[in-house]
């Protein structure tokens, strides 16, 4: 019997490592995940702004509107 209860304990503790380990590798891609949101987020305002300024040199120079990016 004291083998049965020894290897169950062994058991225990082998899955709360998977789950320790688990948990952390899916924290981990959630942290990377949002870094990459944010990265995406910051060049796609980075790329508006170039768009806008692109825009008012156009009108500028008097470019006809179907010649603008859309």
């Amino acid at each position: 019997m004291l083998f049965f209860i020894q290897a169950h304990a062994r058991a225990v503790e082998s899955t709360r490592a998977v789950s320790k380990i688990t948990v952390n590798f899916f924290e981990t891609i959630d942290r990377h995940a949002s870094s990459l949101t944010r990265i995406v987020e910051e060049a796609q305002l980075v790329n508006d702004q170039k768009l806008c300024e692109l825009e008012k040199k156009f009108e500028v120079l008097g470019v006809p509107s179907f010649w603008r990016i859309a």
